[in-house]
């Protein structure tokens, strides 16, 4: 199948999941493998969708801090570039609860 078009419908899924709860990065980089994105484009297919719902205003970036999801006060460039430095250091794809977790807006309004 063709990348844009996996790219595409795994961001259409990740969209709609942030409507309804919280979702890990670690989400995205193993759909995105499940669904046969070469190992070597994982994390740029992720960083993509990542920049693009950021900017967008789609979603917001956190993390949970005792149990509660609190939002990164950073722009979507520095959220950007946390991610990417963050995954750097951890040399892999990551797992459950690593690094970073994604909402909307009206999501993490409903649960405050």
């Amino acid at each position: 199948m063709n990348t844009q078009i996996i790219i595409e419908r795994v961001t259409a899924d990740f969209f709609q999941e942030c409507k309804e709860d919280y979702v890990g990065l670690w989400v995205l980089s193993r759909r995105l493998q499940e669904e046969g994105i070469a190992a070597t484009q994982v994390k740029p297919s992720v960083m993509q969708i990542i920049k693009h719902a950021l900017v967008a205003r789609k979603i917001v970036a956190g993390e949970f801090i005792e149990k509660k999801f609190t939002v990164w006060s950073h722009s979507p460039a520095e959220c950007i570039q946390r991610i990417d430095r963050e995954w750097e250091k951890l040399g892999r794809n990551p797992n459950i609860g690593e690094i970073a977790w994604f909402t909307t807006n009206e999501m993490n309004e409903q649960t405050s």
